[in-house]
């Protein structure tokens, strides 16, 4: 009884996107060896392994 009058409001903030654990200002590493690997079949070069999500989007392939 007593809990609905001294229950606080506070808003609730709305979550950042996660999708598959990755979140924004979050970071993922890559396995070196598995990128050395895979390295010839890339269409870019020198990959880092290390990465850092700083923005969250979408852009048409």
């Amino acid at each position: 009884m007593f809990k609905k009058w001294f229950k606080s409001d506070a808003p609730k903030k709305p979550a950042a996107p996660e999708v598959m654990g990755l979140y924004l200002g979050g970071s993922f590493e890559l396995d070196a060896l598995k990128l050395k690997l895979l390295t010839p079949q890339l269409c870019i070069e020198g990959a880092a392994s290390k990465h850092l999500i700083q923005a969250v989007g979408q852009a048409e392939l």
